[in-house]
């Protein structure tokens, strides 16, 4: 009995001393590990630019000159309320910040300038609900969606400047309530090389503004390939590749911010993506296919397609305001060949209706001769007028183009006309036996005119009366008019004296008035001649027998 009351005794009192022994090691231990961990603050903030810009804010609001980095404890970062770090431009990489963890600790930390820097992850910034200032400008931010779907983060946050970085998506930001001020321009991506292996190629745009709307983009390239935004920003799609390797430059410019910021600014965001490229094909032919009027010209840039040799090529037919599908020269679709290959389409351009050309028929003083012809057709149609004819008229002369083409002014064509000439009226002087007894003369008048006729004296002769078409109008076909005279007795006097030469008002003049024949005389008046030219021979001999008496 007392064998085993001794046996527990010494085992009580041998864990008693193991029970003392382990409570102070353990305490000691402890409290150097805890030591261990307070001090090390790389453990929770790696980058020492940091450290240092973190350092020199906590001592500069606690005016603690001989403060050192070494001494951060996250219990004095969450004091610090100002950082600001800012290498000297063209500082080489190892004297900037690369890495701001350890900032989620700095929880009254209001404003952070740390530009000129290679930071990349803006995360430990997420939950500082008491900043209101952030300057971010030439970083290596690529990304700021730790913002989405959270309305939480940044309450106070009043600016904020992201310029030149590489962001690309700025729509994360309306998630940020009380934002005034917004900058972000001059962003510059550099996307990995893109692998064509087909002819034409859609990537999405990755450029959203503040809106979460899409950016218009502007695409060029470094040779002859084309890039087209869709109508609503959203797809880029690349063809036309000639070259084998190259790239595309995307850029935006927005000039002024676009959401519902709690007030207004008119920062820019701006920037270009550069898209490298590849033609993956090793034996790669090409179809080229041109979009053409009827004339040659083209409609918009040729499209050029390629694939490897053997392979399948499908051109396409396009449709173009205002023109039609006319016809398609060379193959719409066939194979890929080692002969490059061309495929035409033409487009007739849709017709214009053109304005009017009217024709006018008209006479010398303006009156219509017939009505109007009116021309019509397209601009840029020809139009032809005629020349009619009408009787009783001559074409005399045409006032504007006969011909030509249609155009959007209205035109006029006037063709004149003037009475035709009339047939000659012939005068006839004859006697009872139908013998002319005085040369004809001739009346000309224009077609329709009126004429008249006259008598002439005709010494020794009477007109018997005058002729019932001696007046009357010029026609198409001659006319004639016979004057019939009769002889004078001895004492009958001839008919009274006509001037022949005075026209008719209503007449034209003629052309030959022809002198009125003078016929041999008879009774009284031949003898009258006679007997002096006897009465004279008859005086002359006497003078001459006197002559000779004398000399006798």
């Amino acid at each position: 009995m007392k064998k085993k009351i001794t046996l527990l005794l010494v085992a009580f009192l041998t864990f008693s001393n193991i029970a003392a022994a382990v409570d102070f090691y353990p305490v000691k231990v402890s409290a150097e590990e805890n030591e261990v961990v307070e001090t090390s603050v790389d453990s929770w903030m790696p980058d020492s630019h940091l450290q240092e810009a973190v350092a020199k804010a906590y001592k500069s609001e606690n005016h603690l000159p001989n403060f050192d980095k070494n001494q951060l404890t996250k219990e004095i970062v969450a004091t610090v309320k100002s950082i600001s770090y800012v290498p000297l431009s063209g500082a080489p990489d190892e004297e900037k910040i690369h890495s701001i963890a350890g900032l989620e600790y700095a929880t009254n930390l209001q404003s952070i300038i740390v530009t000129n820097n290679s930071i990349s992850d803006l995360s430990p910034l997420s939950n500082l609900k008491k900043l209101n200032g952030l300057e971010l400008s030439s970083n290596n931010i690529y990304t700021i969606d730790f913002l989405s779907n959270s309305s939480e983060k940044w309450p106070r946050l009043n600016y904020l400047y992201l310029g030149n970085n590489h962001i690309t998506d700025l729509s994360p930001l309306l998630n940020v309530k009380h934002l005034v001020r917004v900058a972000a321009e001059n962003q510059t991506i550099y996307l990995d090389d893109l692998q064509i292996n087909q002819p034409t190629l859609s990537t999405p745009n990755i450029v959203k503004s503040y809106s979460n709307n899409f950016v218009p983009i502007s695409i060029k390239s470094t040779g002859n390939e084309k890039g087209i935004l869709s109508e609503d920003f959203a797809t880029i799609t690349l063809s036309n590749f000639s070259d084998q390797s190259g790239e595309f430059t995307y850029s935006w410019n927005v000039p002024s911010v676009d959401a519902t910021f709690a007030g207004s600014t008119n920062d820019i965001f701006s920037g270009k993506i550069i898209q490298p490229f590849t033609i993956e094909h090793i034996s790669v032919a090409y179809v080229t296919v041109h979009y053409q009027d009827t004339n040659g010209n083209k409609l918009i840039d040729d499209k050029v397609l390629f694939g490897n040799i053997g392979n399948v090529y499908q051109s396409e037919q396009l449709d173009f305001n205002g023109y039609t599908f006319k016809e398609v020269l060379g193959d719409t679709s066939g194979k890929f060949t080692d002969v490059a290959q061309e495929v035409t389409y033409i487009y007739s351009e849709n017709p214009i209706k053109a304005a009017n050309v009217t024709v006018h028929y008209q006479d010398i003083d303006g009156n219509k001769l017939t009505d109007d012809k009116i021309l019509s057709g397209n601009i840029g149609d020809d139009y032809q007028s005629e020349e009619l004819d009408f009787n009783g008229y001559t074409f005399k002369e045409v006032l504007g183009d006969t011909s030509g083409k249609f155009t959007d002014v209205a035109q006029e064509v006037t063709y004149v006309y003037e009475l035709s000439d009339g047939a000659a009226v012939t005068l006839k002087y004859v006697d009872e036996d139908g013998k002319s007894i005085a040369k004809e003369a001739i009346l000309t008048g224009k077609l329709g005119s009126n004429y008249e006729a006259k008598a002439k004296q005709i010494e020794g002769y009477t007109l018997k009366e005058t002729p019932e078409n001696a007046s009357g109008t010029f026609t198409e076909k001659e006319q004639v008019v016979t004057f019939e005279y009769e002889r004078n007795m001895s004492n009958q006097p001839s008919v009274p004296p006509t001037n022949t030469d005075k026209e008719n008002p209503n007449s034209s003049k003629p052309i030959n008035n022809k002198d009125t024949s003078i016929l041999p005389q008879t009774g009284e008046h031949q003898s009258v001649p006679y007997l002096m030219a006897i009465g004279i021979l008859l005086l002359g001999s006497s003078a001459i027998f006197l002559r000779r008496c004398k000399k006798v």
